[in-house]
């Protein structure tokens, strides 16, 4: 993990970072089971990435144990988005009917921006197309200046980018100097989606025992050899049906946390670790009186111990703390939906001085007395946005959830 954190904000050739991201899979490798994934844009000018990495990732892991046809799990879609279910999927395709000792899986989340040549600089967030500009990636763009052409269409792809983002981001972006915002748009999406693979890890890690080399990218394309931005990489062990961060760094979903150089001949992209200070709520958080009532009781009381020993594990290093926050809250506020959606109702009863659940859908949930569909996709809706809180809200959040008068261990 050394190599890749190395790198983790400057660019380097695809290949180069590929034969890494394959070394330090193959000393993580403890039998030959391993699984490989890749989460990418539809635009055929990442065409490279992909073979790429089944060409220097995939294929080399896998040589000894997989048929000729079997190398990677691809998401291919617009913006490159992690769909839900894929975590999931991806371990059914690569589990052997015989469970090995242990097994490893690679995912690579990779968003991408176009750059080209232009006036002696680099001009990022667009590509030549058969001798046009065109911009790159346009379904990231599309979050700040949607084609007219999509007014009149329903685009879920479109409307998962812009939850995902969520307000504050987006008008961030539009106070930004605009010859950074599409490297900062293609940064911040590959950030939230390798958030989203890790929350799904741990609400639903894998059955046998696995470690997960999770990493999140930018390809850079353009007209000649593409480059590729770390930006994010994460080391997940899964055994007994829960998963333990053992290592991870990412760079900042803030846009304007992000120093971002475009001026010489690679990209480099830094985080300010240090202006926390704007993310704290104004308020002391705290919490409204609750009970909840039978079964639901042991279950809560459960998770609950479970969140604070993973708060104790990260509040040591601010970096993890900082990197895990809103994974682990969205992750522990989904684990109770699955369980019971009347106890994710409840989590909506706690007063936290965040913003992470909008007035109209906490009383549209709690109204009900037996959550349906409608409710239940409400609750979904509040998981999502979790992604919208800045980092130090959802530690709040988590203290007041795992706090030691929480009304979720209450009887």
């Amino acid at each position: 993990m050394d190599e890749l954190e190395a790198w983790n904000g400057r660019e380097l050739p695809l290949a180069e970072y590929h034969a890494i991201l394959r070394r330090t899979a193959e000393r993580l490798q403890a039998s030959d089971q391993v699984g490989t994934c890749l989460v990418s844009c539809s635009d055929e000018f990442v065409g490279d990435l992909r073979g790429g990495f089944h060409r220097d990732v995939a294929q080399p892991l896998m040589a000894r144990h997989a048929g000729n046809l079997q190398r990677t799990f691809e998401i291919s879609n617009l913006g490159g988005r992690m769909e839900a279910g894929s975590v999931w999927l991806v371990d059914d395709h690569f589990r052997p009917d015989v469970e090995p000792a242990e097994r490893l899986l690679v995912v690579q989340v990779s968003a991408h921006v176009g750059r080209r040549k232009h006036g002696g600089r680099y001009e990022y967030g667009a590509i030549d197309r058969f001798g046009r500009r065109s911009t790159c990636c346009g379904a990231l763009q599309a979050l700040l200046a949607p084609p007219p052409v999509l007014e009149s269409m329903r685009t879920p792809w479109l409307e998962e980018l812009q939850t995902a983002f969520g307000p504050r981001r987006l008008a961030e972006l539009a106070r930004l100097d605009p010859a950074t915002v599409p490297v900062r748009l293609a940064v911040v999406h590959a950030v939230l989606q390798a958030e989203a693979a890790l929350t799904e890890i741990w609400v639903d890690p894998p059955q046998a025992r696995t470690s997960i080399l999770l990493v999140a990218t930018v390809a850079l394309t353009e007209d000649r050899e593409n480059g590729v931005l770390p930006v994010g990489c994460h080391l997940v062990r899964c055994d007994d049906r829960s998963g333990r961060i053992e290592r991870g760094h990412d760079l900042r979903s803030s846009p304007e946390a992000l120093d971002v150089d475009i001026g010489g001949e690679t990209l480099a992209v830094r985080s300010r670790e240090d202006d926390g200070a704007a993310d704290a709520p104004g308020d002391l958080p705290r919490s409204s009186p609750s009970r909840l009532e039978g079964a639901h009781v042991e279950v809560a009381a459960r998770h609950v111990a479970g969140l604070r020993e993973r708060i104790a594990e990260f509040r040591g290093d601010p970096l993890s703390w900082r990197v895990y926050a809103r994974p682990l809250l969205r992750s522990f506020f989904s684990g109770l939906v699955k369980i019971a959606p009347e106890l994710g109702a409840d989590v909506l009863r706690v007063e936290t001085a965040a913003p992470w659940v909008q007035d109209s859908q906490r009383r549209r949930v709690l109204a009900a007395p037996h959550p349906g569909p409608e409710e239940l996709r409400i609750l979904h809706d509040v998981e999502e946005q979790v992604q919208q809180l800045r980092h130090r809200e959802a530690q709040h959040v988590l203290e007041v959830l795992a706090g030691e008068n929480t009304p979720l261990a209450m009887g």
